[in-house]
């Protein structure tokens, strides 16, 4: 089986929810999008790096916000909902999966 060096991602600018592009007074960015990819199913991408310069991820979802009139750092419009269910399966994911003072 050939090696492949690359992996594309093709998002449709209409599955968005979420995205947010955050520098720390340290020097410390992230860039963030949140995509309902299918029901129940979201994909959730981050670059975060140190330093002035910018990743081309980064580069490109600006462009894209731009492009796209979507206000970074808040719900897509019209996207709440989905927001929401994102928010409580990853709050649910990130739960304790075992009770206190037992190893997994």
């Amino acid at each position: 089986m050939a090696s492949k060096k690359t992996l594309d991602i093709k998002i449709d600018i209409g599955t968005i929810v979420y995205t947010s592009i955050t520098k720390s007074g340290d020097n410390y960015n992230s860039a963030r999008m949140v995509s309902k990819i299918a029901d129940k199913t979201y994909m959730n991408i981050t670059v975060e790096w140190e330093g002035d310069s910018i990743p081309s991820f980064a580069m490109d979802l600006m462009g894209t916000i731009k492009a796209s009139e979507i206000t970074t750092g808040k719900v897509v419009e019209g996207r709440e909902e989905e927001y929401a269910e994102y928010l409580a399966r990853d709050a649910e994911d990130s739960a304790p999966k075992c009770p206190p003072g037992q190893r997994y």
